[in-house]
């Protein structure tokens, strides 16, 4: 027996809709959003037929609302959970786990430090090797 989720003509004969409404403590607006839906309708045969729809609201780590709010990411804007929050050790800045790079030595940092970081290293691996056969070393 098939059953027909969607709504006979249009028309179901129920609906139930849960919302919540989230209130944001720096901006002071509030936000009203869908959690829970619930459909009755009648199948082809005349049976009745009830469709539950459930909406799960995450953090842009993918981690529940209900996580500690951690902040918001310098480089992507994303909000997410402490545990996933992180600070560049050049800059300080937040930088989410998703846009961290991370460095033997340098812990983790932010693209933009990562990329200066990257560079010095070239500049002093070239400068070795261009520079190297002229400069004593050092015994000590």
């Amino acid at each position: 027996m098939t059953h027909n989720l969607e709504p006979q003509d249009g028309h179901p004969l129920r609906r139930v809709l849960r919302v919540l409404v989230r209130r944001d403590a720096r901006t002071g607006r509030s936000e009203t959003v869908p959690v829970e839906a619930e459909i009755h309708t009648l199948s082809p045969d005349g049976s009745p037929d009830t469709v539950h729809y459930r909406t799960t609201q995450v953090l842009g780590c993918l981690h529940p609302v209900d996580a500690p709010f951690g902040g918001r990411c310098f480089d992507c804007c994303a909000e997410v959970c402490r545990a996933c929050l992180f600070a560049c050790t050049a800059c300080r800045k937040p930088v989410c786990a998703e846009c961290t790079r991370t460095t033997a030595d340098a812990g983790p940092l932010c693209p933009r430090c990562a990329g200066a970081d990257g560079r010095r290293r070239t500049a002093r691996r070239v400068l070795g090797i261009v520079f190297g056969p002229f400069v004593e070393k050092r015994e000590e």
